[in-house]
């Protein structure tokens, strides 16, 4: 497909391309979750996923979930098997070793239990894992072949479509008993680790938001939907980059030199040397010009990015006490000059203001004016 076809259908005119109901028949095994979800009901589960995936917890359990299952199972099936094949002459099959880092890697994250499929012998699969891999071959058959057909052999329950059945059944029951044990764990207090299953069964979002139906069902498409997309992915990705690593020595030679570098990750600013010169905060800036803060048309005083005085800090972090230390430089400055500019060497005496007065409310008034609204983003 072109690329400007791409950008139409996917991005420029999305809502006008909706997945459909064949779409949604041939992916019954995810039911409502996330891929079949239309509309309104899509942007829900959307905004309920973004907000569980973007979260402080989730993302540091996906690091700490990849570096020990890479250091504790792949590692150690690595070396084992580099032995062996040193012995023996067998060949271990990337892709196999891959899918099943993927599926540990995914249902880790997702249900907070390690299926430790990494650690079986290369010729046993995960239960779960067999049932996902056969509905997604079933899927693509129901792709290639007559919908009628293959709609018929699901009613009866014969071929390729017994197959989907069984596998169901299976992914079913492991999702019931992953449901119902993390809701054991939420109610005993003893939940560990911030996986999408627990945070989703206590998340505000989907308690408060009317869209989203209450109940296992919803959990049941929505980990379904995740562990379908996570686990080929992953997998597919992993072998298709070594394998491109072994055609290409001379970039993975850069990747590895790349690796052994230390990126520091820490970043000093000092306020003082920021915007420097004239190109800050305009001509004049090296001496001292009061009239370059007044707007030459408007007479007013002109609204000032907040990056270009920086003492104060820009975004988030700006000072919250900004305007209160504007107001203390300013009284105190007032008075000083005053002082200075006594007649007769007598001490001279200014009126006290005091905070919170038409005085001082004035004052305020006359100062610098920092616009918030004109700051630069961070």
């Amino acid at each position: 497909m072109r690329r400007p076809n791409v950008e139409y259908i996917y991005k420029t005119n999305f809502p006008n391309f909706p997945k459909g109901k064949h779409y949604n028949d041939a992916f019954d095994m995810v039911a409502e979750g996330i891929f079949n979800a239309e509309s309104e009901y899509w942007h829900a589960q959307r905004k309920l996923a973004n907000l569980t995936f973007m979260s402080k917890q989730f993302r540091s359990l996906s690091v700490k979930v990849a570096q020990q299952l890479v250091q504790d199972s792949l590692f150690p099936l690595l070396d084992n098997s580099a032995h062996e094949e040193d012995h023996d002459g067998s060949i271990l099959d990337f892709e196999d070793v891959f899918a099943r880092f993927a599926f540990d890697s995914v249902s880790t994250m997702l249900f907070g239990s390690n299926p430790r499929s990494l650690s079986s012998s290369t010729t046993s699969h995960h239960p779960l894992a067999k049932a996902l891999d056969q509905a997604t071959e079933v899927i693509f058959y129901r792709h290639v072949m007559p919908e009628t057909w293959w709609k018929i052999c699901r009613i009866f329950k014969f071929g390729k479509e017994k197959e989907m059945f069984k596998s169901l059944k299976v992914i079913d029951e492991h999702m019931t008993n992953y449901i119902a044990t993390k809701r054991e764990e939420i109610l005993k207090g003893v939940v560990q680790q911030h996986d999408v299953l627990g945070l989703y069964m206590t998340s505000k979002e989907l308690e408060e938001n009317k869209l989203i139906p209450k109940g296992d069902q919803f959990l049941k498409d929505s980990a379904m939907s995740f562990l379908f997309a996570g686990k080929d992915s992953i997998a597919a990705t992993l072998s298709w980059f070594f394998w491109l690593m072994t055609e290409n020595p001379r970039e993975e030679a850069k990747i590895l030199e790349e690796l052994k570098l230390l990126y520091n990750t820490k970043l000093i600013m000092m306020s003082n040397n920021n915007n420097k010169g004239r190109g800050g905060v305009g001509e004049g800036s090296l001496g001292v010009q009061a009239e370059r803060w007044i707007d030459g048309e408007s007479g007013k005083l002109s609204a000032v990015q907040l990056s270009k005085l920086f003492a104060f800090n820009v975004g988030p972090r700006n000072c919250i006490g900004r305007e209160m230390a504007f107001t203390q430089l300013k009284m105190d400055v007032m008075d000083v000059h005053n002082v200075g500019e006594a007649s007769d060497g007598e001490m001279g005496s200014t009126e006290k203001v005091g905070m919170g007065t038409d005085e001082t409310e004035s004052a305020e008034k006359g100062g610098m004016s920092m616009d918030a609204d004109s700051a630069d983003p961070e």
